[in-house]
């Protein structure tokens, strides 16, 4: 197999994460970029992201590192270690299971919030990466 030409590499990623593509110069060689979509994202507090964990992310050492810095050993309880040596969240304490939904999601008045806001991990405060990721998870603003 050959690896797909610049054309056909930005047809496939524009399909894969329904936007635009294109090829740029970088620093290594030609760089592939995909439009997000997210420049407009409003979030709407529905929760739907948080209550829909349908994979569960690595977090980055800088985050278990701000966790530690506020002596937040109780999100640090929820951060388990694969098989890899990776590190991920949510895991239920204690245990190698899952969380079905984020642990610090919070609900009042059918609105939700973040519990660890000013903390959140990288992963949350990037969300939604693209469009068509903010789709993936149930978010009712993504088709707007």
């Amino acid at each position: 197999m050959h690896p797909p030409d610049n054309a056909t590499l930005c047809t496939i990623c524009g399909h894969v994460f329904w936007g635009e593509t294109c090829i740029v110069p970088g620093p290594d060689g030609p760089q592939l970029c995909v439009a997000t979509q997210t420049a407009d994202f409003q979030c709407t507090r529905c929760g739907k992201c948080c209550r829909t964990l349908d994979f569960h992310r690595d977090c980055v050492a800088e985050d278990v590192q701000v966790w530690r810095d506020a002596g937040r050993n109780d999100i640090l309880e929820w951060v388990h270690r694969d098989g890899q040596g990776n590190l991920r969240i949510w895991y239920r304490p204690g245990t190698d299971l899952l969380a079905e939904i984020c642990p610090w999601l919070e609900e009042a008045h059918g609105l939700w919030t973040c519990g660890i806001h000013e903390l959140k991990p990288a992963v949350c405060r990037d969300y939604p990466g693209t469009r068509k990721h903010a789709f993936m998870t149930g978010c009712p603003t993504a088709l707007v």
